[in-house]
């Protein structure tokens, strides 16, 4: 199983790739501009089943969750301004998140 960080991750870029240190974390997308945080294959970042990560979109832009090549994402990639989600990896490259 993923070890559970349960830390705050405060990120001002206006794109970060999710990693797998940041699993079981809260990741905030402070910049004022547009944010994109983006979710690789598994075969890059080797998750796991069952792994979770909440985004916050903390900065005035709001964010957008992308997926590189081959991963699915199915529920909300577009985040308000304060909006929160789960981002909750289910296995094969696909993640449910809301």
């Amino acid at each position: 199983a993923a070890a559970l960080h349960n830390n705050y991750q405060p990120e001002s870029s206006t794109s970060y790739t999710i990693v797998m240190q940041d699993i079981g974390c809260l990741l905030s997308m402070n910049n004022a501009a547009a944010s994109t945080v983006i979710i690789e294959r598994e075969s890059t970042a080797n998750w796991v089943e069952n792994c979770k990560v909440i985004i916050r979109s903390g900065g005035a832009g709001g964010a957008t969750i992308h997926a590189a090549t081959d991963v699915i994402l199915i529920g909300v990639t577009t985040l308000t301004t304060n909006q929160i989600v789960t981002a909750y990896y289910t296995g094969s490259d696909t993640w449910v998140i809301g």
